[in-house]
């Protein structure tokens, strides 16, 4: 059972929820820096294994142009093994680049996954804190705080 954070009126002190809120807006920064850091590195992930298994087409296609050239005068069973090797390791090696591929990727968005919900209950406890602070009677210096702070969720696409 999971218990739900509350922010009450009794409990409030405008600096300390200001001192709060900052803290999980900057929680929030950090953990947004790192979403934005593991979807780059899929995309990172993407092309390179594009990279590598176009390269590994090219020398399939290269390997057996050559084959064809150079072993045309050999038997007839010497240059089909060659091929028929080279074959099953360029397919061996693009296997094996695949399940890494599906293994990592599956890896990184996991971690996403697990940043997006810390993300979801920073925002929740925030706006909570948010909503509290609006509904007391702020100083000059504190409305602007909260303004600022408001500008933070909204660059952090909270609002």
């Amino acid at each position: 059972m999971q218990k739900t954070l509350t922010y009450s009126n009794d409990e409030l002190h405008t600096s300390q929820a200001f001192q709060h809120l900052d803290m999980l807006i900057q929680m929030a920064e950090s953990s947004h820096g790192k979403i934005n850091a593991l979807n780059k590195a899929i995309r990172k992930l993407q092309k390179r294994n594009l990279t590598i298994i176009l390269i590994a087409y090219a020398m399939l296609g290269i390997m057996l142009t050559y084959t064809k050239e150079k072993f045309i005068l050999i038997t007839i069973n010497t240059p089909f093994s060659y091929m028929l090797i080279t074959t099953v390791i360029v397919i061996a090696a693009l296997l094996y680049i695949l399940i890494n591929y599906t293994m990592q990727k599956k890896e990184i968005k996991t971690d996403i996954e697990v940043e997006r919900r810390i993300l979801k209950d920073i925002l929740e406890l925030s706006f909570d804190i948010k909503k509290t602070l609006i509904n007391t009677s702020l100083s000059n210096d504190e409305w602007m705080s909260l303004r600022i702070i408001e500008m933070r969720l909204r660059r952090l696409e909270f609002n």
